[in-house]
């Protein structure tokens, strides 16, 4: 029977499935690379799969593996990641954190952004760091009219350094007990007694 379904199966497919080896190092490189639904979408479209189906993968299918790690190893699967990414870089993310900071902390700021982003508000709460593909929409919206963003916000003064320590310690020496003054909150003994160990 066995012969039977290796005959059925025809000549063209015998000895296409990949070894254990190739599975399990395809997976590898699939959990590494492929994290973001954009490398899956790139993925897709270089082996030949609708993207939809591509993005519910936990592991490459075996009859996959093989395309998976040609396009791997030629290096068109980074290449076609690297097109479908936006580029942001660190700079702009932390601007766009600023500016959504602001405007969520503005009554109705939230709404806003919401608005803006074409995203529900409830989503804009509970962000802690704004998600890459809305960094450039965020730079367009408020970016250049940093008024907006900083409209409700009152001014920070800087606050004094710790490290400038002032005033007058009174303090009772930890060798003798005598009373005296020093102008710094380190010094605990008396001038006669602060060589000695």
């Amino acid at each position: 029977m066995s012969g039977a379904l290796a005959s059925a199966r025809g000549p063209g497919l015998r000895g296409k499935s990949a070894s254990s080896g190739e599975q399990a190092h395809a997976n590898a490189v699939f959990n590494r690379l492929c994290r973001t639904r954009i490398a899956r979408i790139a993925l897709a479209g270089l082996i030949g799969r609708q993207p939809d189906t591509v993005v519910k993968w936990h592991h490459v299918p075996s009859n996959h593996v093989r395309p998976f790690l040609r396009a791997y190893e030629s290096g068109r699967l980074e290449r076609a990641i690297r097109a479908l990414s936006p580029v942001v870089t660190p700079a702009e993310c932390r601007q766009a954190r600023d500016i959504v900071r602001k405007i969520r902390a503005r009554r109705g700021g939230k709404k806003t952004l919401g608005e803006a982003l074409k995203v529900a508000p409830d989503s804009v709460k509970s962000w802690n760091e704004i998600p890459l593909r809305h960094v450039r929409a965020v730079l367009a919206c408020f970016g250049a009219d940093r008024d907006l963003a900083e409209s409700d916000v009152p001014p920070v003064k800087p606050s004094a350094s710790t490290a400038q320590v002032s005033g007058v310690w009174h303090r009772k020496c930890l060798y003798c007990g005598a009373d005296f003054s020093v102008n710094s909150p380190f010094i605990r003994r008396c001038e006669t007694h602060r060589g000695q160990g």
